[in-house]
């Protein structure tokens, strides 16, 4: 099979990708109350498309297939991969559709005004909580002291949404009548960089900054504040080339960052060879998907060490790695499997089509039925984060693991892990 037609069929499954996803958020919004909460999940589900498959695709055919015949990639695995992505999202669809269907939200729709106004209080007080609790955790992580039990439940959630609260207090603060939002929004926001200290962090970051911008707070006022903010952080990436080019861990030990040396991959490579090295990165390495599933599958273990792994280290040294195909071997990870079997290193992680690690779990039928459940669990937090007002975004953003992984098709091993990180401790404060 000539290059021509390769080119002809990722084409074809690109337009295919996009038009489903274009499609399927017209018909999610008609089942859900709150679209605004919905126009987040799809934003990040066309910066996804956009970054992972439009321009590598573009690229990749521009270039011939340059990395792929430097990887050793074979074109009909890569296409496989682009078909189960098809899938995996027609079925992560109907798994949101299922959910706004049978529990059909009553009365208008909720606009930006209402979303500001509604539960102003409880917004405020969590508000104060979280980002509290996201500095105290920043402060654990850094001077690498150990946490006590009690906050140890809440770090997760006090980490992943506080990263996302910075921005969004800063922007809201005049809708939440108070000039102490803005000073707490600036404090959050610059202890969030140390959460946000890679590359891909920081390109969500700024996607983050625009969807706030042009779904919640577009005017002249904001442009000043989203083009300082974006200046602010382009300005620390330039300065400190070598956090921001890192890989950050940040674990019950603390944190650290691990530079990243692809000197001799890298070579002397364009600016468009550099954006289609990195950008086609997650979709090259995950063909190595399909022959880990022919070497051995990894069933129910991903998502069984994620269940199991909701006690501390410091409480249960046994605790199995989260997402991991082996409970004790932190590196057999899919995200560090496929690098290891694409470049014979496994050390490093990368970004993954997320169908692709369904197929690795159970194949095919793992990519209908746990897409339908990532779709399904995006769904159910929605509906219940519908009325919960102006926090709602930082709180449902936060399933997407801001700011390292960002999709909403969230891998289901992941969910296991959110149900004890994320969601019973966020049910606790919205009791308080």
């Amino acid at each position: 099979m000539n290059y021509i037609l390769y080119n002809f069929l990722f084409i074809v499954s690109l337009t295919i990708l996009w038009a489903l996803t274009i499609y399927g958020r017209v018909v999610v919004n008609k089942f859900y109350k709150n679209n605004i909460l919905t126009n987040l999940v799809f934003f990040f589900v066309f910066v996804k498309l956009l970054l992972h498959y439009t321009l590598p695709t573009l690229l990749r055919i521009m270039s011939g297939y340059k990395f792929e015949m430097e990887d050793d990639v074979k074109l009909y695995d890569l296409l496989t991969i682009y078909g189960i992505e098809i899938i995996s999202w027609l079925f992560w669809i109907i798994g949101f559709l299922i959910i706004g269907f049978f529990y059909k939200e009553k009365g208008q729709r909720v606009n930006k005004f209402d979303l500001l106004k509604m539960n102003v209080s409880e917004s405020k007080f969590l508000f104060i909580i979280i980002s509290i609790g996201f500095i105290i955790n920043m402060y654990y992580l850094v001077s690498l002291r150990p946490m006590n039990v009690l906050f140890s439940i809440f770090s997760q959630l006090f980490f992943f949404v506080g990263i996302s609260i910075g921005p969004l207090l800063i922007f809201a603060s005049k809708y939440l009548n108070n000039k102490f939002y803005t000073f707490l929004g600036v404090i959050v926001l610059a202890a969030s960089l140390l959460g946000i200290a890679t590359r891909g962090a920081f390109v969500y970051t700024i996607f983050y900054f625009i969807f706030i911008f042009i779904y919640l707070f577009y005017s002249k006022k904001t442009i000043k504040y989203l083009s300082i903010s974006i200046f602010f952080l382009i300005v620390l990436k330039f300065t400190f080339p070598d956090l921001l080019g890192g890989r950050v861990t940040i674990n019950e030990n603390g944190i650290s960052l691990v530079p990243q040396d692809f000197s001799e991959k890298q070579g002397s490579r364009s600016l468009l060879d550099e954006i289609e090295w990195r950008l086609g990165a997650p979709t090259r390495a995950g063909t190595a998907f399909l022959y880990l599933y022919d070497q051995r599958p990894a069933g129910m273990n991903p998502i069984r060490n994620s269940l199991l792994g909701f006690m501390p280290r410091s409480l249960n040294q046994n605790k199995p790695y989260p997402s991991a195909i082996d409970a004790n071997d932190q590196f057999s990870l899919g995200m560090y499997l496929i690098m290891g079997k694409l470049y014979g290193t496994e050390t490093l992680m990368v970004e993954f089509p997320t169908g692709a690690h369904f197929f690795w779990e159970f194949g095919f039928l793992g990519v209908v039925l746990l897409s339908i459940i990532s779709g399904a669990y995006i769904g159910i937090c929605s509906k219940f984060l519908s009325s919960k007002g102006l926090i709602s975004i930082p709180l449902l953003f936060a399933t997407f693991k801001p700011f390292g992984y960002v999709d909403p098709k969230i891998w289901v091993s992941d969910i296991a892990m959110q149900i004890y990180q994320l969601v019973l401790p966020a049910i606790f404060l919205f009791g308080l």
